[in-house]
């Protein structure tokens, strides 16, 4: 098995420039004039792809990890995997992606610099993949989830001042969940999601989860009652009224939990152990599941690696790419990464397209891993 030809074969063009000069400009106009970064055009939001799963065979589907406001990176890693066009811009990314599925597996906001203009970019290629029968799935994570509950300790000090002028009432107004990009994006995200074979989430789901608030459902009628409850929980809790699935919202929740990271990767008990996974997966027809927001181990903190527990039928992509954990442009192109398969998952692969960019850094590191071969997901001691 080997990595898509149109992965290896595409380009990376020099955009990182194009997003520099972005910065000084937004840099000049928030010092002189504090402007609202909303005078620049919107995109135009659009319902036509709500991102629900998808089964059958999907033809090539690829997802990546936690972003984190890396606008640049995400521009360059999406172009070096062919979704974007090479005549994409920092206002408007252009879907070059065909019939391929796209999963952001949440977490595309904070710490960098971008999460707005990263989120509103990933809405334009969500709109425009259908046309090719193709799609883009975007999982909320829990660092959505916490802007939605107007919660500012993890924006970056360059977003704070530049898009909301160190406003709590610009901030909260934006990312309400009844209103602006909150609401929007809760409409075209999800907390759970199946292609093909696998079941992604940001954080994964315990089977007691599973078993408390869809206890006689499985399959996609278990994912979809998931997220509509995720969805309805988060409106009314906004709006100060009781809800159901404070679980979901809750640090055991799919967002938040850990306990696939924590636990021993030999342990067979608990809520995290491949036991539990493997009923969880048995419940809803899927071989693997791929989650974010855990990086934790050695693998991807020191060698921005995507790893694995289970025997691969757990995967780990969150690979701290973003130069908002980097700090350095080489280490983040480095860490890039994404969890791609065609068709089905039992030939799967962690590709690193950007890695021959940065070899002379580096020396000479693989491109493409099968999943057989990843690395053992060890939790940090």
């Amino acid at each position: 098995a080997h990595c898509s030809e149109a992965q290896q074969a595409m380009p990376v063009a020099p955009l990182r420039a194009l997003w520099a000069l972005r910065d000084i400009a937004f840099a000049v106009l928030g010092a002189l004039s504090r402007a609202n970064i909303r005078g620049l055009p919107a995109i135009a939001f659009s319902p036509r792809s709500s991102g629900g799963p998808r089964r059958g065979p999907p033809g090539r589907v690829v997802s990546i990890g936690d972003l984190h406001g890396d606008i640049e990176l995400a521009g360059e890693l999406l172009l070096a995997l062919g979704l974007i066009s090479p005549k994409s811009r920092p206002r408007r990314w252009i879907w070059s992606g065909g019939d391929t599925t796209l999963v952001q597996t949440g977490d595309i906001v904070d710490r960098g610099n971008h999460s707005r203009l990263l989120l509103q970019r990933l809405f334009q290629l969500q709109d425009q993949a259908p046309l090719t029968n193709g799609k883009v799935v975007l999982l909320i994570g829990n660092h959505e989830l916490a802007r939605m509950q107007n919660r500012v300790d993890n924006v970056a000090k360059y977003e704070w001042l530049v898009y909301y002028q160190r406003s709590r009432l610009k901030f909260q107004r934006e990312w309400h969940p009844l209103g602006g990009l909150g609401e929007e994006l809760l409409r075209r995200g999800q907390i759970l999601a199946v292609v093909g074979d696998v079941l992604y989430a940001h954080a994964g789901i315990s089977l007691e989860i599973l078993n408390r608030l869809a206890p006689e459902l499985e399959g996609d009628s278990a994912v979809q009652a998931i997220n509509s409850i995720f969805r309805s929980a988060v409106r009314r809790s906004a709006a100060g009224v009781p809800y159901i699935g404070g679980e979901l919202l809750s640090s055991q929740g799919p967002l938040w939990t850990r306990i696939f990271a924590a636990q021993n990767s030999s342990g067979t008990t608990g809520p995290g152990s491949c036991d539990s996974l493997a009923q969880v997966m048995d419940r809803l027809g899927v071989a693997r599941m791929v989650v974010g927001h855990s990086p934790t181990t050695e693998a991807s903190r020191l060698h921005g690696l995507v790893s694995q527990r289970c025997g691969g039928r757990l995967v780990f992509g969150d690979t701290m790419m973003s130069q908002g954990y980097t700090r350095d442009w080489d280490l983040s192109r480095r860490n890039a990464a994404a969890f791609e398969f065609v068709g089905t998952s039992r030939s799967a692969h962690a590709v690193y397209p950007l890695r021959a960019s940065v070899a002379s850094a580096f020396g000479e590191l693989p491109q493409c891993v099968h999943v057989d071969a990843l690395p053992a997901f060890r939790p940090r001691s």
